[in-house]
């Protein structure tokens, strides 16, 4: 919560309000980011970084080939779509993205059998040129970029799982002098198998790939390996005999010690596939917990997904392979609950994806057919408990959804989330992001229940990353205007006297939160002031100032009299004093509760 300067305010109360009826909350539909054209290919991904700052790559043809363009967020607003592989004339494919705060990232993507990385510092104007790491045949890479800037990527080439490192400073990915995989011989991160990072705060990595049948995680220490890989797929589970595991899928906490690995594994000789998860805890992982849809004789089990947010909390996500109904299980404060139907059956692969922000807000979203086409639709949730109902995500005038162009979510720390999607056909296919949005919360507003000038009125600043907040004050319930500052002048706006004002916080999207109303009560005017000088005028002799002072509103606070000859000031409304021949200027100020005040000013001549 922001900090107030006790001199700003009074009295301070906060408070979240409650939404106004008829405000829009939550989820809003896509939004085009590139597009219409039929040169629109796939998503590569998209990340959001802590502070809201965004990015999404994707395929698109140039003159028939695909290349690797990237759109950036920033004030919750996308910026035109950049290409990122303009040097280089072969098709990209297998690309991926990392965000971190004011608009750092990273990009990896293989172009003709070679890795390229894209790395853009925060302090840098426009997209740096790809750099070639690695040799050829690199496939499927993996990329992630720690909140203090050390990056990993990860890939396989020619079965071995290979990763390199960026360190807080560099410029370019320096390379991991050994291979991950355990056995050199055996194929390592190939398929279902390909290989999964994720970068804690401190700049280690946990890694998770497919190996000889088995799923193996191993930490990276900046540039060195651990020592102690271990195997997290399963040799039973509730009876039944482990097989094959592949699709890892992994993140981490911010502290290193924490994280979670998901993946799918067969069961049986291989007759059920189940969907598990483990958590990593230090060096050793916790006992499998069975995230997936159906049960043991029924609906296999596939995609696993996972996100977890810096605290450790963590959304899950998965699907049957038959009815293709998306399911989900939430972590929340160490507790990891059962998993449940997000939705009903759909007719193609609903491959749900997942978003969770600091505040243990979440989002799933999938793939949906109940309108008969592919459609993304999403829920919300909150402290590990469902918050907003299934949401349609999309406008099916635009045409249909292409499932198989790939759906990724990711969340700012708020719990902002953006899902970005391929929609349309032919010459209307569209890159497209919808998008949760945290309607404005955490409204503090100034309480007065003393009187006080008028002075601009303050409040607190909000954080909202997605763009400026527009405040609206009303006082007695009359809109006074409206302003993207954190005060607003009352100055020949507001009468001196009792009132009360509302504050109304609107984001880019129309959502609106209300504080108030609360007392305001001014006195912008000084004290009715009248000095009566009685006495002798002679030197020695003793002279009177009698002050009336009144004050309609806040009251008088007190009476000080400034005699004029350097000798120190009285207060009070019956002052006597003794002055030495001369001429003196006596100045009489009377000060209001709301610090306002009045002077007259009497001149005296003393006789010797």
């Amino acid at each position: 919560m922001p900090r107030i300067q006790l001199a700003a305010l009074l009295s301070v109360f906060a408070f979240v309000a409650a939404l106004p009826a008829g405000a829009q909350a939550g989820f809003f539909g896509g939004e085009t980011i590139d597009g219409p054209s039929a040169d629109v290919a796939r998503l590569g991904g998209v990340d959001v970084a802590r502070d809201g700052t965004a990015t999404v790559v994707y395929l698109k043809r140039v003159a028939g080939i695909d290349h690797v363009f990237a759109a950036r967020m920033a004030d919750g607003v996308w910026k035109a779509p950049e290409r990122l592989d303009g040097a280089l004339a072969l098709p990209s494919s297998d690309l991926v993205v990392a965000v971190a705060n004011r608009g750092a990232t990273l990009v990896a993507f293989v172009n003709n059998g070679q890795l390229y990385t894209v790395v853009r510092r925060a302090r840098d104007a426009a997209w740096p040129a790809p750099a070639a790491l690695g040799g050829g045949s690199a496939a499927t890479p993996s990329i992630d970029l720690s909140t203090n800037g050390v990056g990993y990527v990860v890939w396989t080439r020619n079965g071995d799982v290979l990763g390199a490192l960026l360190g807080r400073a560099d410029a370019a990915f320096t390379p991991l002098s050994a291979p991950l995989d355990i056995a050199p011989a055996a194929e390592a991160g190939t398929g279902t198998g390909r290989p999964r990072v994720a970068t804690s705060a401190d700049g280690t990595a946990l890694v998770a790939w497919g190996e000889s049948g088995r799923v193996y995680a191993r930490r990276l220490l900046r540039n060195a390996l651990s020592a102690f890989p271990q195997d997290v797929s399963v040799a039973d589970l509730g009876g039944h005999r482990g097989g094959i595991a592949d699709q890892p899928e992994v993140d981490i906490a911010d502290d290193s010690s924490f994280a979670w690995v998901t993946f799918r594994q067969a069961f049986d000789d291989g007759a059920t596939t189940r969907v598990l998860a483990r958590r990593l805890v230090g060096s050793a992982f916790d006992p499998p917990a069975d995230i997936g849809a159906g049960v043991f004789g029924g609906e296999a089990a596939a995609a696993p997904a996972v996100d977890v947010a810096g605290s450790g909390d963590a959304v899950f996500a998965n699907e049957s392979t038959t009815s293709h109904t998306p399911f989900a299980a939430l972590n929340y404060v160490d507790l990891l609950g059962a998993p449940f139907a997000l939705s009903a059956q759909n007719t193609v692969a609903s491959e749900p994806a997942v978003a969770i922000g600091e505040t243990s807000q979440a989002v799933a979203a999938w793939f949906d057919t109940d309108s008969g086409v592919p459609a993304v639709n999403a829920r919300s949730f909150k402290f590990g408990k469902p918050a907003d109902a299934e949401t349609p995500l999309v406008d099916l005038s635009l045409g249909a959804v292409d499932a198989a162009a790939g759906l990724d979510t990711a969340a700012d720390r708020y719990g902002d989330v953006a899902i970005a999607f391929v929609q349309g056909v032919g010459a209307g296919r569209r890159i497209m992001a919808a998008t949760w949005d945290r309607p404005p919360v955490n409204l503090i507003q100034t309480t007065t229940y003393r009187w006080r000038d008028n002075r601009p009125i303050r409040w607190a600043p909000i954080s909202e990353p997605w763009g400026d907040i527009t405040w609206t004050v009303l006082v007695d319930d009359k809109p006074l205007g409206t302003t993207t500052a954190n005060s607003f002048p009352i100055a020949g706006r507001v009468a001196d006297g009792p009132h009360r004002w509302t504050l109304v916080a609107t984001d880019r999207r129309g959502q609106q939160r209300t504080a108030g109303p609360r007392s305001l009560r001014i006195d912008s005017s000084g004290p009715r002031l009248t000095v009566a000088v009685r006495g002798s005028r002679s030197a020695g002799a003793t002279v009177r100032f009698v002050s009336r002072a009144r004050d309609r509103y806040s009251g008088v606070r007190r009476v000080k009299v400034d005699f004029g000859d350097g000798s120190p000031a009285a207060s009070g409304r019956d002052v006597r004093h003794r002055f030495a021949a001369g001429t003196h200027t006596v100045r009489v100020t009377a000060t209001d509760r709301a610090r306002n005040t009045t002077t007259v000013t009497r001149r005296l001549t003393i006789g010797g």
